[in-house]
């Protein structure tokens, strides 16, 4: 059976594919019932609308979409913020798995409270 998350995520180098991985392993640990699937071309987490979208480049990668509401992650992650909000992390920089799983959850959260008000 073809698993595109799995081809994607092989197809960077063992560096890249461990961070990936990880961030792949948050995801399903606190989203288990989330429909993982390739979307804009990048692996993402559905649940409830899009959790997030993860995508790996040249020199970092990333986490989208923003999140909202919470000041004091966003005071965390603005390090790590590009204009639009998006979160960008250097590979040659740590990276902050334990910011990037409050962010994921963070991202539940808004998903969570989004469909509880409709």
């Amino acid at each position: 059976m073809i698993n595109p998350i799995y081809d994607y995520i092989n197809s960077f180098p063992e560096s890249i594919r461990e961070i990936l991985n990880k961030i792949r392993q948050i995801g399903k640990n606190h989203a288990p019932n989330a429909v993982e699937k390739i979307s804009y071309q990048i692996p993402s987490f559905h649940e409830n609308g899009v959790i997030f979208y993860y995508a790996a480049f040249k020199n970092h990668f990333s986490i989208f979409p923003p999140i909202h509401g919470d000041d004091e992650l966003l005071e965390k992650v603005k390090p790590y913020s590009n204009p639009k909000g998006n979160l960008l992390f250097k590979y040659k920089n740590p990276i902050p798995f334990d910011l990037i799983e409050k962010v994921i959850l963070r991202r539940i959260q808004e998903n969570n409270i989004r469909k509880n008000s409709q």
